[in-house]
């Protein structure tokens, strides 16, 4: 299975489509309060996968993960890393020619991350493959 990953100030998954805005950013300056140290993140991925014949019609564990510089989990609130799991699977629906790879889509929005600045990568695990997939980006 390969996956796409987009990062994106908004992004929805309506029946197998992608809908985006603000998409493509790895560098983000958000607005911080005088003298804090932390900004407040809000962004969404658009994670298009492309799926084998083989993989469909079972069910596949999807893990998105927050991780600094260093590969240490982002925690978002104290014993909360930020942290998404989802199932995916994929049907064959009726015509589709044997061997050919389906389409799938999901959207994730993440609202009011607490991050210092730094690089950071969102890791897209599938199947407990771990970085599938991912984005990185900057907050400065």
């Amino acid at each position: 299975m390969e996956a796409t990953v987009l990062l994106a100030d908004w992004a929805e998954a309506i029946n197998g489509k992608l809908y985006i805005q603000g998409a493509g950013w790895s560098r983000i300056s958000p607005s911080r309060l005088p003298g804090a140290t932390m900004a407040v993140v809000n962004c969404a991925l658009a994670i298009k996968f492309d799926v084998g014949w083989e993989e469909t019609n079972q069910k596949h564990e999807v893990t998105v993960r927050l991780v600094d510089d260093d590969g240490n989990a982002v925690v978002a609130t104290p014993g909360n890393p930020v942290r998404v799991k989802a199932q995916l699977e994929v049907g064959r629906p009726p015509g589709v020619t044997p061997g050919a790879a389906l389409d799938a889509a999901l959207a994730l929005q993440f609202r009011g991350i607490p991050l210092a600045p730094g690089r950071y990568r969102f890791c897209l695990d599938v199947d407990s493959q771990l970085n599938s997939g991912g984005v990185s980006f900057s907050v400065f």
